[in-house]
């Protein structure tokens, strides 16, 4: 205990941090040490090692006794649908053969500790329902179970495993046991003094009544193994856990050990401090209130008063606050001296700095050019009082940079007109320019680069700015003083600042007006894009209506009778004339629904009837080819509030392309319907689709390949068109496909019609997938 002050005296350590932290951290380092070691080792061996062992220990019992369960499950309902009286009962269906299945029924349960047994017939009418009270309310599991197999099901929040059985005469066996009822009989009978909890798909059961899964797994209150757990075909999460008391009881007895020997170190701690204190904090309060007085008043006078307390320690004698007390008033004549100099750079700073804010606030508070650039250039010479300011612009196009704005005197303002620099002439301006950087010169006579003007005789130093927007040179920002040095380290931070928000102002007012020119350009398209449009609609839907219906007069021989030449010619001009007017309907199409003009005539509609109605318009098409059409849109769809005429145009759009692209093969088209949405599936055996090729497919104007252009015509506006529908409608429609193989088109439609097109976006790809596979 002894051991630092026997060094401290030994080694006569004049340090004041030594003679204080050596006796302290002694102790400290002793304390905790032991304390440390003492409740370490105390936990970890009555802690980990016996919790392991008992946890290791009940789960390999527990999962024992389950998989044993589990085979015993499985055997009662074999042995029941394999019994030959049950199945002769089954067949004779009287009241003496069904108390012989229910006797039989009872064995079974007996034998094998069962909590429910069911017996069906053949045509799934329960014959014996044999449940414990606990599950009074299991009627029918019939149809909760899947084939002959055990599995685990989720049955009034309880987790039921069950084994299923086939019948001889084709009657069903079911036999199971209650798990949270299982759990409990095993803590009850197999010695297992861990709490047990399984879990499956959001419920689970414990082997303590009233004790609910989630409370396991408080930490607070129990110490968890959670581990997965397979049964009857599925994973079901197993915890094992040990209640916390004798963890906190022997913590705690851990803890007090700890909080015993930290109040013995402070004890001494606090002992030895208060000794070291009296000795040190009267220098130390002594140059303390010297400080405060300094701070507070700025009195550089205050010396320290150099009175000193006997100790043993010689603290302020030969360590550190030794020296600091004789170069205290040192200090003070230096802090004063610094102070008043320090006083004076920080208001010139600020004015510095307040007027750079100001010029660029002012700078970027306009998208005029010129208005910005003369702002800043007259801000500049007048705040700073400079003998020139100008703001150079590069012009890409001819190599030339020029004077865009200046300021300065009323002379220079005067005479300056237009100054052009070549880039490739030396000067400082274009030096600063091509490499990038600020370029200053204290005195312009002794720099090369220097370019004098007429028009500034004055010039003694000269500062160049570079003006850089997005890593790209627009310019310069030229200032000159008639003083020499007018450019110290400070002012130059200053402008180089100000040179950035002087750049990006610039970069601003030239995006706006190339934008604002931009704007006018676009209406001027717009306008001439109605114009086109208008015409299309007159000026060539008239000629096309009077072709096709001409056409129609005379392929029905009201004109007289016609040869079959002249019928298959005629019935050439026809389809192209339909064929042109379908594109130029499609490019009307675009246009409006681009431009927002299409409203729907929202109703309800039979979505059956509707696709049955686009197949007849389309029969003609598909008896062209050898393709076979397959319909699966169930009759009882719910409606779908929808514009059916849109609707019918989608679902043309959509069948045609499949047709197109099919020669030969089949083209099937199914629906189905969950809460919320219908989804309506084209797909086809045709050419397929690349998957990189699929995000061109609803793009106007834009088809996979050119080739299938030439081949199969069109100008690729129908599947643009089907998207636009379905989104205005609140759905979502997409595509797959694979080359060679064949493509699969489908759509979802709200059954609200209030569904935004935002959430229908959002629809889980998996539950369309899901719809579709139904």
């Amino acid at each position: 205990m002894n051991l630092p002050f026997r060094l401290l005296n030994r080694f006569r350590i004049r340090g004041l941090r030594a003679k204080l932290l050596l006796p302290i951290a002694g102790l400290m380092v002793f304390s905790l040490a032991l304390s440390t070691l003492v409740f370490v080792g105390g936990t970890a061996l009555t802690r980990n090692r016996l919790l392991d062992q008992r946890l290791d220990q009940d789960t390999r019992r527990l999962t024992q006794i389950l998989a044993g369960r589990t085979a015993a499950v499985e055997s009662a309902a074999r042995v029941m649908a394999a019994d030959p009286d049950i199945n002769a009962a089954l067949q004779q269906k009287t009241e003496a053969s069904l108390a012989e299945v229910d006797a039989r029924a009872v064995v079974v349960r007996n034998r094998f500790n069962l909590d429910l047994v069911q017996i069906y017939d053949r045509r799934g009418d329960a014959w014996v329902n044999l449940v414990t009270s606990g599950l009074y309310r299991v009627s029918s599991l019939l149809d909760a179970t899947k084939g002959d197999a055990v599995q685990v099901i989720v049955f009034d929040d309880r987790l039921l495993l069950v084994g299923r059985a086939s019948a001889a005469d084709g009657g069903t066996v079911i036999a199971g046991i209650d798990l949270g009822s299982e759990l409990e009989r095993i803590a009850r009978n197999e010695n297992i003094t861990s709490l047990v909890g399984l879990r499956l798909d959001g419920t689970g059961v414990t082997s303590q009544p009233g004790l609910s899964f989630s409370d396991l797994l408080d930490q607070n209150q129990h110490l968890a193994r959670q581990m997965s757990l397979p049964l009857g075909g599925q994973e079901l999460t197993l915890v094992i856990s040990q209640p916390t008391t004798e963890i906190d009881r022997v913590t705690q007895t851990g803890l007090w050990v700890v909080v015993l020997a930290s109040i013995l170190t402070a004890s001494l701690l606090v002992f030895l401090g208060s000794r070291l204190v009296d000795l040190l904090l009267h220098p130390i309060q002594d140059l303390a209130a010297i400080s405060e007085q300094v701070a507070s008043r700025r009195d550089f006078t205050i010396a320290p008063s150099g009175s000193r307390r006997l100790n043993l320690l010689r603290i302020g004698q030969d360590d550190e606050i030794g020296q600091l007390e004789s170069s205290f008033q040192q200090m003070l004549a230096e802090l004063r001296d610094f102070y008043q100099d320090l006083e004076s750079k920080v208001e010139a700073r600020t004015r510095q700095i307040t007027t750079a804010a100001e010029i660029a606030r002012a700078a970027t508070s306009s998208l005029d050019l010129d208005r910005v650039l003369r702002t800043a250039v007259e801000e500049i010479c007048s705040q700073f009082d400079y003998y020139f300011a100008g703001v150079f612009i590069i012009d890409g196009r001819s190599e030339i940079v020029s004077l865009r704005q200046a300021a300065g005197m009323a002379t220079i303002e005067n005479e300056i007109k237009r100054i052009d620099l070549p880039l490739s002439t030396p000067s400082l301006i274009t030096t600063a320019i091509n490499r990038r950087e600020t370029l200053i010169v204290q005195d312009v006579s002794k720099s090369s680069l220097y370019l004098p003007l007429v028009v500034l005789p004055d010039t003694r130093s000269e500062a160049v700015f570079p003006l850089v927007h997005a890593g790209m040179v627009i310019g310069a920002l030229d200032i000159q003083s008639d003083k020499l040095d007018a450019f110290p380290p400070e002012i130059i931070h200053t402008f180089e600042t100000l040179a950035v928000q002087i750049a990006i102002a610039v970069q601003n007012a030239i995006v706006y007006d190339r934008q604002r020119t931009l704007t006018r350009r676009l209406a001027e398209i717009d306008h001439l894009k109605a114009q086109l449009l208008d015409t299309m609609s007159h000026e060539l839907r008239t000629p096309l209506n009077s072709i096709i219906g001409f056409s129609k007069i005379i392929l029905k021989g009201l004109d007289g009778e016609i040869t079959e030449a002249q019928r298959v010619d005629l019935t050439s001009i026809l389809e192209s004339g339909q064929h042109l007017l379908r594109m130029i309907n499609d490019i009307l199409d675009i246009a409006q629904f681009e431009a927002g003009e299409i409203n729907l005539d929202l109703r309800p509609i039979n979505l059956r009837q509707e696709v049955l109605f686009v197949i007849s318009r389309l029969q003609d098409e598909l008896d062209k080819k050898r393709i076979r059409l397959e319909v699966d849109v169930p009759p009882n769809m719910p409606s779908v509030m929808a514009d059916n005429v849109r609707i019918q145009q989608v679902l043309t759009n959509l069948l045609a392309n499949a047709i197109k692209f099919t020669d030969a093969g089949k083209i099937s088209i199914s629906a189905a319907s969950s809460d919320q949405w219908v989804v309506v599936t084209i797909e086809d055996t045709g050419i397929g689709i690349a998957p990189e090729d699929i995000g061109k497919l609803f793009q106007p104007f834009l088809q996979v390949d050119g080739s299938s252009t030439r081949r199969f015509g069109g100008i690729g506006l129908g599947l643009s068109i089907a998207r636009y529908i379905v989104e205005l409608h609140g759905g979502r429609i997409w595509a797959e496909g694979r080359p060679g193989v064949g493509s699969v088109f489908s759509f979802t439609l709200p059954l609200d019609p209030s569904v935004s097109r935002a959430s229908a976006q959002m629809m889980d790809f998996k539950e369309t997938r899901i719809l579709q596979e139904r």
